[in-house]
């Protein structure tokens, strides 16, 4: 499929740059069916409620495709995906703190001020213990907080 230079020539999904069918199928899990329910969407928003509503904590780089999608549906220009990484490893400032379970079944606890905190890992695909806090701060929208169960 041919991808759109603009906003308003992206018809479906997969005509917005970065946007092929995982990406589309986890939009779709999200109730974004056409490109114009982009507009206006947070990505960290989108990606938090991803890994809630899957239960495990997808790849981050998922992260910065998000990025890249609501900014080009917001009528910036087509840029790739990974343009955004920095952006978000800024946003999201990973620093390893003490694991409270035994490590074999849970992702270790991540915590940084002003950024990413994660009090509990999420539940693997293998497993786990099943429970994350997670909240977001930094980045262009309000702190937001959810439980992952």
């Amino acid at each position: 499929m041919e991808k759109a230079k603009t906003a308003a020539d992206a018809l479906v999904l997969e005509a917005i740059p970065n946007v092929g069918p995982a990406v589309t199928a986890y939009l779709h899990q999200l109730g974004i069916q056409t490109p114009v329910d982009l507009i206006g969407q947070d990505p960290y928003v989108l990606y938090q409620q991803l890994c809630a509503q899957t239960g495990i904590m997808h790849d981050p780089c998922l992260l910065d495709t998000f990025i890249a999608v609501t900014r080009f549906m917001a009528g910036e220009p087509p840029l790739p995906w990974w343009r955004y990484t920095k952006e978000r490893e800024k946003s999201l400032r990973f620093l390893p703190a003490r694991a409270t379970q035994q490590p074999s079944r849970r992702k270790p606890s991540i915590s940084a001020e002003g950024g990413y905190t994660a009090s509990r890992p999420c539940q693997s695909v293998s497993g786990g213990c099943g429970h994350v806090d997670i909240a977001w701060s930094g980045h262009d929208s309000p702190q937001h907080r959810t439980s992952l169960r």
